[in-house]
């Protein structure tokens, strides 16, 4: 009996221990370049292994970039480049621009869901397609310069799309790694110009293999900007390279490699914020 009781108080002892030394362990400070700030964006970037104060604040401001104006209007081009991928073509050399198509593309913005989104191609002066939101309804036209035009209508419930936005990780705590959420609006209307505007789907790749760096400070069209580089580990073929928004934390320019060619770059030709 009395060795009964001997064994059991050893193991209240241990397990008392186990308990003091989790206790101990989780609230010793650990070396991660946790933020001293109590905003719960500034702190859960710096738990990552990101010890760049300018790529930490870029990150914040694209998940969170939705949240830091009230209206948008902007006016960008993006351009798509074709190369020839016949490497025995006699007349262009392999990996040689072959043609591109420019996209102008203009939308404004109220948030949340009041929306205007026109697109030309090159130097059109008339939009080819156009796509309007106003509390729910969804008006889309498209080839707007033949003698009759697509126009299409549809309603879209303003509810659903907040609770889709309420999915969004806001902090990089809240992201899934290996899941990119889109932004609503980018997921209804298919424009690159949006997926400029709501850049959270490059921050969320911060928990991803992907490599994220801060390449400098610029500025574009006046308005400061962080550039960011993202391209897959050890230097792969896919490099991005962004200019994020110091004020709004939107794109302001873009430009997308593969193995040293660019594909497709996008700029801000004007822009209005409120």
């Amino acid at each position: 009996m009395i060795k009964r009781y001997k064994f059991l108080w050893l193991v209240v002892l241990f397990v008392g221990g186990l308990a003091g030394l989790a206790t101990a362990m989780a609230f010793t400070p650990q070396d991660k370049g946790i933020s001293e700030t109590h905003d719960a964006g500034v702190d859960s970037v710096a738990l990552l292994p990101i010890r760049d104060p300018h790529l930490q604040e870029a990150l914040r401001l694209m998940l969170t970039s939705d949240q830091r104006w009230e209206s948008l209007d902007v006016r960008g081009r993006y351009t798509e480049y074709a190369y020839q991928a016949d490497a025995q073509s006699p007349s262009v050399p392999h990996g040689e621009a072959v043609g591109k198509t420019v996209f102008v593309e203009e939308v404004e913005i109220h948030q949340p869901f009041d929306l205007t989104y026109r697109q030309y191609v090159g130097d059109a002066r008339e939009p080819r397609y156009q796509v309007t939101i106003h509390d729910g309804s969804v008006r889309e036209e498209s080839h707007i310069g033949e003698k009759e035009p697509q126009v299409s209508e549809t309603a879209l419930s303003p509810t659903r799309l907040q609770n889709e936005l309420a999915l969004l990780p806001r902090t990089l705590q809240q992201i899934q790694p290996g899941t990119i959420i889109d932004y609503p609006l980018v997921r209804q209307i298919p424009a690159r110009i949006l997926d400029m505007l709501f850049p959270t789907w490059i921050a969320q790749q911060a928990v991803s293999p992907n490599r994220l760096s801060f390449e400098g400070e610029a500025q574009w069209l006046g308005r400061p900007a962080y550039r960011i580089r993202l391209e897959k580990p050890g230097g792969g073929t896919a490099v991005i390279t962004a200019w994020v928004d110091q004020q709004t934390g939107v794109l302001l320019r873009y430009r997308y490699e593969v193995g040293g060619v660019l594909l497709a770059e996008y700029d801000v030709q004007e822009v209005k914020v409120k």
